[in-house]
């Protein structure tokens, strides 16, 4: 071989991957975006944006990790994937679930009669069941005092939800909560979980779901109620939020 000949790309050696240097450059990035949380709290706070309760909850959350279990993979409806009309599809929707929790025996309270006859909410409760267009979703249950919150006397919800959000969870969508009940039939007595969807205007009420069993004999129950997002949410209470898949 050619002492003076120049090596080529194939020839030349590859250095080794240097795993202390990726993980230096990974925990500074996380360093960084620890202290422009925190940098963003304390604008919020010097500004008058946010009470000292909200922020020192905030940095409590931001120095601390979770990971949350899937309790239940839930399958959603897998009809109207086709393309449709809004009026056609619209109807099919409530249908799809008004008949089986009519005719099922379960205990209805609210959201079906109010999907029929009020516009408004059904027509939300399409958008919201559209909009993110999941089949499959992995639902975690979660109560403030997991989140840490402490106060017996209970959390805000609005509170409540940004702490879960902060942890990586997503809200549902209202037809999670119809699918839910469809699907949990072996829900224990006394047990009620409420559906984590709705909105954190302080000035709108908004009709929040909760699936639930009363005594032994009792039905399977679905219930809607009004809620707003300043409502204290006692620190046991579970909620159903998503867990998004990476």
């Amino acid at each position: 071989m050619n002492k003076h000949a120049v090596p080529t790309l194939g020839t030349l050696p590859v250095p080794p991957p240097d795993h202390r240097r990726d993980d230096f450059v990974s925990k500074v990035v996380e360093l960084y975006r620890f202290f422009s949380k925190v940098a963003k709290l304390c604008r919020m706070l010097v500004s008058g944006q946010r009470s000292y309760e909200f922020v020192l909850s905030m940095l409590d959350s931001i120095i601390t990790t979770k990971d949350f279990p899937v309790w239940k993979t839930l399958v959603m409806r897998e009809k109207f994937r086709a393309a449709f009309t809004y009026s056609d599809t619209h109807a099919r929707l409530i249908e799809y679930y008004r008949r089986p929790l009519s005719e099922g025996g379960y205990r209805v309270c609210g959201p079906i009669r109010l999907l029929a006859d009020d516009d408004s909410v059904a027509c939300r409760f399409f958008k919201e069941a559209f909009k993110v267009g999941k089949n499959e979703v992995d639902l975690v249950r979660v109560s403030p005092r997991s989140l840490g919150f402490a106060d017996p006397k209970g959390v805000k919800r609005n509170a409540f939800y940004a702490r879960a959000l902060h942890f990586g969870l997503e809200k549902c969508w209202y037809e999670v909560g119809f699918a839910l009940r469809l699907a949990y039939q072996d829900q224990p007595c006394g047990e009620w979980l409420t559906i984590a969807t709705d909105t954190n205007d302080l000035e709108t009420p908004s009709r929040i779901l909760r699936v639930g069993r009363g005594r032994r004999d009792d039905p399977l129950c679905i219930v809607s109620s009004v809620s707003f997002a300043d409502t204290l949410v006692p620190i046991d209470d579970e909620y159903i939020f998503v867990k998004p898949r990476k």
